[in-house]
């Protein structure tokens, strides 16, 4: 069985962490709305929740061991929450896919400006 993940930054096609996708299926570009990018270092930039923000990225089809995997990966329930989060895509149709947010606060964050990865 499949879900749908949108992955974003590092995560994404020809970007240093997109190995932890290999073998999943691409099924387009789209955007998340009502999220926005934090930096946490100046290679590192994390989605959390800002209305009136969205940031751009790309959705998956996983299988279950992936999904484990990125869960692992990313820290889920410590550093990130999966959430499951409505993203326009560019071919028209809205789909549901998972997203993992920050879940801690900083002092004086730094934003990434126009939702892509700085």
């Amino acid at each position: 069985m499949e879900t749908l993940v949108f992955a974003y930054g590092h995560c994404m096609k020809n970007r240093s962490g997109h190995g932890v996708l290999r073998g999943s299926r691409l099924l387009g570009r789209g955007k998340a709305k009502d999220l926005g990018l934090l930096l946490l270092t100046p290679r590192l930039a994390v989605a959390v929740p800002e209305p009136g923000s969205e940031i751009c990225g790309e959705v998956y089809a996983v299988n279950q061991t992936t999904l484990a995997f990125l869960d692992r990966w990313q820290g889920e329930g410590r550093l990130f929450r999966r959430t499951l989060f409505p993203i326009a895509m560019e071919q028209g149709e809205t789909v549901l896919a998972w997203v993992y947010l920050w879940m801690h606060r900083r002092e004086n964050p730094r934003r990434c400006r126009g939702g892509r990865q700085c």
